[in-house]
């Protein structure tokens, strides 16, 4: 088997996270149809991005500060007791990731798409291709509740930016929506109704998929977006309990093919919403 279709069996995780290019993502879905265990290993991580939100914004930011051990010079003196942020009652806690988040830690493939550019190791990374050390996976994954807590541009660019700015979007801003927002998306992606004037025009496509359901949506702001903070892409079930299954910020005047997963199968879905982040006003709707 050579390195390509071996290294496939790895993406699950960068899958879930909406981090792998559009044609990576399209190979990795036409795998699952004759892959069991990439199909379980989907079923297992489909809420990872919903268990990474859970993380407070202040725990993620200071695992993403922690030196690695690992990168640190031969030889090298370990930091004090003051340095590594302990007191005189003992060390500082240890913030412990979700256990859906920790088992996808060594899943995150290196140079995948969107997600790691360039095939770079990073600090800590293991001698195998394709692979990250648990440790480093771990960082990766704070790096991502970062992003889903403070309302980034998406997994996606904050990876392809280093992670050293999470809510930075490499992409340059357009002056103006550039027109048909279903490019890009599954062929079966319809429009969201916009409940506001100044809300949001969005395309969306709902998938079932052996682990749930994927959602696949492209939308633009009014007022070019710029500025006007976070939003939500909320699923209502069937008993009208709400799931928010995405975060994403407006860093500019559209957002395009943003993907997202959850473990919530598309028959218990009675429609979906874009919200703002901090209020339940509906921006746009669209019911199934």
């Amino acid at each position: 088997m050579n390195d390509r279709a071996d290294d496939i069996h790895e993406w699950d995780a960068a899958y879930v996270l909406g981090s792998l290019s559009a044609t990576d993502r399209a190979l990795f879905e036409a795998h699952l149809a004759h892959c069991d265990a990439c199909t379980r290993s989907l079923a297992d991580l489909a809420g990872l991005p919903g268990v990474l939100r859970m993380l407070p914004v202040e725990d993620a930011l200071a695992l993403l500060d922690e030196p690695d051990p690992a990168s640190a010079a031969p030889g090298a003196a370990a930091p004090s007791a003051a340095a590594a942020g302990s007191t005189a009652a003992g060390p500082a806690p240890v913030v412990p990731l979700p256990s859906t988040a920790a088992s996808a830690s060594h899943r995150v493939p290196r140079g995948r798409g969107r997600g790691l550019g360039g095939g770079r190791r990073l600090p800590g990374s293991a001698s195998r291709p394709g692979r990250l050390t648990r440790r480093t996976g771990g960082w990766l994954l704070a790096a991502a509740a970062v992003v889903l807590l403070v309302g980034g541009a998406g997994l996606g660019s904050a990876l392809r930016a280093g992670v050293s700015a999470p809510i930075a979007d490499p992409t340059p801003a357009a002056s103006a929506p550039s027109g048909d927002l279903s490019a890009g998306l599954p062929i079966d992606a319809v429009s969201m109704r916009s409940e506001l004037d100044d809300g949001v025009t969005a395309q969306l496509a709902v998938t079932a998929k052996p682990y749930g359901t994927r959602f696949d949506w492209s939308c633009a702001y009014a007022g070019g977006g710029v500025g006007q903070g976070a939003y939500d892409l909320v699923a209502i079930d069937d008993a009208g309990a709400r799931t928010v299954v995405a975060t994403w910020g407006a860093g500019q005047t559209e957002s395009r093919q943003l993907a997202a997963t959850s473990s919530m199968p598309i028959e218990r879905i009675r429609s979906v919403q874009i919200t703002p982040s901090d209020s339940d006003v509906v921006l746009a709707s669209r019911d199934l």
